[in-house]
C-alpha cells in the first residue's frame, strides 16, 4: 500500500459533502488533466488547484467547496483547523500538509 492510498480520497470527501458531487468533479477534472486527478494532488497541487477553480467558476467557488471538505475533516477527526488551511496548502504546493489534512480524514 502506498502513502496516498492510505489517505481519504479527497473526492470521497466531497462525497461526504454533497453526494455524488465528488465522483462528478473526479470527471471533469480527469478530462480536463488527461490522468487521474489524484496524482496531480499530490505530484502538481497548484495544477490541481487551477483546474479544480475554473470547473467551479472561480477562486471565491474554489474555496467555498474547499473549506467545506476542511469542514468535513474537522467533523470526522474531531479537530478545529482554519477553513482556509487546504486552500492555502495547494496554492503553496504544501504536498506534506495536504496529505497531512487527508491522513487525518482517515484517522491517521
Amino acid at each position: 500500500m502506498t502513502e496516498e492510498q492510505g489517505l481519504l480520497d479527497f473526492f470521497d470527501l466531497l462525497e461526504r459533502v454533497s453526494p455524488t458531487f465528488g465522483s462528478v468533479l473526479k470527471f471533469h477534472m480527469q478530462r480536463r488533466l488527461g490522468v487521474d486527478p489524484i496524482k496531480v494532488l499530490f505530484e502538481k497541487p497548484r495544477l490541481f488547484l487551477e483546474v479544480l477553480c475554473e470547473l467551479l467558476g472561480g477562486e471565491e467557488e474554489c474555496n467555498f467547496v474547499l473549506r467545506a471538505v476542511v469542514e468535513e475533516i474537522n467533523a470526522i477527526a474531531k479537530l478545529r483547523l482554519p477553513p482556509g488551511i487546504l486552500f492555502s496548502a495547494l496554492k503553496k504546493g504544501d504536498v506534506k500538509t495536504i496529505k497531512w489534512l487527508l491522513g487525518k480524514a482517515r484517522g491517521r
